[in-house]
């Protein structure tokens, strides 16, 4: 079994940028629009410093071009590599204290000029069977070209990081390339993460209880932030791109869903993720769960906000605990892609995506199937992950994906076989991520809006310790600069690609389509064999597929039903 990882696998530095999409949604329930008006401004009290720098390490010139006035206070940025930086920027209040657990409110504001050279912590999480960051961490860092100024209106996008909605920081992404390259300003922001930000469970008797979506809230916020301070900047309030992978692509889907964000944004980009959304009572039920382990019965809400943090974080992760937007409050009142198929959403233009193989990131993260897994009996493995199907049904998954088709060594072509089945039928993450989902959620948007759909495929790309293969999270590098790499360094094809992917990104930041020769999405339809899904890989030139056709779609459909119930996620 270790021959196959070493082979196969991206281990540590995957495990280390964990960016998973959301395996369920959210639709947090009870929450009252006016608790979280407040929002609307943005700037905060005395920012906290517990972590050390982890960009921006220049020194600030004293031009008052660095010197910009926000709604809450002055800030003074600094200026490396061609980049203006303003880094560690409050956005909200602090969310401690009787503010855990609770909707987004407005920061206080501050006299003194705030130096904005560092980021600030990242929201609590578990890393390497740590608690790290400080639940003080509402913060966002704001990356403008060096020669903007206030007047200059400039398109601005706003990232959102994956991780599962339990893991990662705006920190961890350096948008330089997008800066310069696109003249753009970009700002990456924190949210609260895991049970900080999104869990929800019943009150005690008349009590509405915790609703979820507090990291979505977060966000709204943090766009609420630079709908009131871009400007000073150098950016276009009426020109804003949210843009996310992962957890971070299925918030989009849900801030374009959600009537909380209206008016924040104008444009929105969704790599690697889907409009998945969990239900209200599911949500309840598992947080209900939680509280019970915690000992947290009579007053959920009031004894999670008393609990220690390490003890709350360490719980949630051992009962693995599912987050995500949870759909049914007034943050988010309907599932994510439901409203989006009847087009009550905002229809603004839409480029989604992914990668050729998503899954082989999160089989080699999952130790049950790595080490339970009879990897040389194919058929035993579609039996384990296809339980409810007939016999020859799984005969019929063996016929359109033989093992063939992945190369010659039998200790790998099962788990390259078993990967592009899951990563097509979308069945290791009910429907949340891979090639037909992002198919299908791309097809709703096509209907209402002007939608660009793209796939990554780089074969070559090698992960940090050697391993391979292009999978979940490969986009990342391709479009910033990681604080923690996941590859090696670039060769030539590849470097080519990235800034290729650098400049469509920022034309359609910008408000073009991102190349005259991507077409719309939608052009082929269902199963023909007109193209129209733009294709990336390492050397290949410019060129398009079918998303439909290339993930086997049509099959999928004919065996599971067209919302795959015929092909349920097994329990294991």
């Amino acid at each position: 079994m270790s021959a196959i990882l070493v082979r196969v696998y991206p281990q540590a530095a995957l495990a280390a940028f964990l960016t998973a999409v959301a395996c369920t949604g959210a639709h947090p329930a009870g929450q009252k629009p006016g608790e979280t008006e407040s929002v609307l401004d943005a700037g905060s009290s005395a920012p906290n410093r517990d972590e050390a720098p982890a960009q921006g390490e220049g020194v600030a010139p004293s031009s008052d071009r660095l010197l910009v006035e926000t709604h809450a206070g002055k800030v003074r940025g600094i200026s490396t590599d061609g980049v203006d930086r303003f880094l560690g920027i409050p956005y909200a209040a602090p969310p401690v204290g009787e503010l855990r657990l609770a909707p987004t409110t407005a920061p206080d504001h501050w006299t003194d000029v705030l130096e904005a050279h560092a980021t600030r912590s990242k929201c609590p999480q578990l890393v390497n069977n740590q608690v790290e960051g400080n639940e003080d961490c509402l913060y966002l860092n704001v990356y403008r070209p060096a020669a903007a100024e206030p007047a200059s209106a400039l398109p601005v996008a706003v990232w959102i990081h994956g991780g599962d909605f339990r893991l990662g920081a705006g920190s961890e992404y350096n948008p330089q390339r997008l800066v310069t390259t696109n003249d753009i300003i970009v700002v990456t922001i924190n949210y609260r993460l895991g049970p900080l930000g999104f869990v929800a469970a019943d009150g005690p008797a008349g009590g509405d209880g915790l609703t979820g979506d507090y990291g979505l809230q977060d966000q709204v916020a943090a766009l609420r932030w630079v709908q009131a301070n871009i400007g000073a900047f150098g950016g276009a309030a009426d020109q804003v791109t949210i843009q996310g992978e992962s957890a971070g692509g299925t918030s989009v889907c849900a801030l374009v869903a959600s009537p909380f964000a209206a008016g924040a944004f104008s444009r929105a980009i969704i790599q690697s993720a889907s409009c998945a959304s969990m239900p209200v009572d599911y949500a309840k039920s598992r947080g209900g769960a939680l509280a019970n382990e915690l000992k947290c019965t009579s007053d959920p809400t009031s004894c999670l906000r008393s609990t220690s943090l390490d003890r709350l974080v360490r719980t949630s992760e051992q009962l693995k605990m599912p987050y995500g937007p949870v759909a049914g409050n007034a943050t988010l009142p309907s599932a994510p892609f439901e409203a989006i198929v009847r087009q009550e959403y905002r229809k603004v233009p839409v480029l989604i995506g992914g990668i050729t193989d998503e899954m082989s990131f999160f089989m080699s993260l999952d130790t049950n199937l790595l080490y339970t897994s009879p990897w040389q009996n194919y058929p035993a493995l579609l039996a384990t992950w296809f339980p409810n199907l007939k016999p020859e049904d799984r005969k019929a998954i063996e016929t359109e994906y033989p093992l063939s088709r992945y190369g010659n060594d039998p200790k790998t072509q099962s788990f390259l076989a078993l990967s592009a089945v899951l990563n097509d039928s979308g069945v290791y993450y009910k429907q949340a991520l891979g090639g037909c989902v992002t198919a299908k959620v791309a097809t709703a948007f096509s209907q209402a809006t002007s939608t660009y759909s793209y796939e990554l495929d780089d074969p070559s790309f090698t992960w940090k310790g050697g391993n391979k293969g292009a999978s979940h999270t490969t986009d990342l590098p391709y479009l910033f600069d990681l604080t923690n790499p996941l590859n090696e360094a670039f060769d030539e094809d590849q470097s080519r690609l990235a800034h290729t992917m650098v400049l469509n990104w920022g034309a359609f930041i910008s408000g073009e389509p991102p190349s005259s020769s991507w077409p719309p999405y939608g052009t082929a339809k269902l199963d023909s064999e007109l193209a129209d899904t733009q294709y990336f890989k390492p050397g290949a030139g410019e060129a398009t597929i079918n998303l439909r056709v290339r993930h086997h779609c049509a099959f999928w459909e004919k065996l599971c039903g067209s919302q795959s119930k015929d092909c349920p996620y097994p329990k294991r």
